[in-house]
């Protein structure tokens, strides 16, 4: 079992080695989103994948619904999403030192497990980081949940962002599996999202 401080070393060497490491990824997300307001829901089932060169694409396999919603939500959310990948941020937003300030707060449980509670504080205010908690396995470092607010969000069309996220371990990468997130939009109140990701496969570079 590892200390705090080791947990959390371990956890920034693996998540940089990632970044080298990392050929492909692909898996299938579903995406569900609705408006609490007026009741309107919709839901997308796409296959997503991830390249080296920082290229992210996502291929529809059924979408069901409301239109307006799978329209001026999902597909808004798809296109910030691979906006975001194209323009370097997965490295620049990853929960590291470099992007990050790190405060440990202690020993909790999720769902069962034991885990090592961070604040996270990002150094600036850019899209996509946050302020809230991370928590990271004991054993091995790896990052088990994020959850928090975004200091910025993508669009002005969102207004705010809160969000928890669950991640699990695929051969040698650690990878998101659920993301529920209550979003503020302009016009539109608030949004419920919801994020899963099945199917998971990653490769390495060095083995491929």
């Amino acid at each position: 079992m590892l200390s705090p401080p080791q947990a959390l070393h371990s956890h920034e060497l693996e998540t940089k080695d990632e970044f080298n490491r990392l050929h492909a990824y692909s898996d299938e997300t579903t995406i569900r989103a609705e408006l609490p307001l007026t009741g309107h829901k919709g839901e997308c089932r796409l296959n997503r994948a991830v390249s080296q060169d920082s290229s992210l694409s996502y291929v529809g396999i059924t979408c069901t619904g409301d239109p307006f919603v799978k329209r001026h939500i999902i597909a808004r959310l798809l296109q910030a999403d691979m906006n975001r990948v194209k323009e370097g941020g997965t490295q620049t937003t990853a929960i590291v030192e470099s992007n990050y300030k790190f405060t440990y707060k202690g020993i909790e449980n999720i769902d069962g497990r034991t885990v090592y509670s961070f604040v996270v504080k990002p150094r600036r205010k850019q899209a996509w980081l946050f302020k809230g908690r991370v928590f990271l396995d004991p054993v091995s470092g790896h990052l088990m949940r994020a959850t928090g607010r975004l200091v910025r969000t993508p669009s002005w069309w969102i207004k705010q962002v809160d969000f928890v996220q669950d991640y699990s371990d695929f051969g040698a990468f650690t990878m998101p599996i659920h993301t529920q997130a209550t979003t503020r939009v302009r016009i539109l109140g608030r949004v419920v999202i919801e994020v899963w990701h099945t199917l998971c496969e990653a490769s390495s570079a060095a083995t491929d």
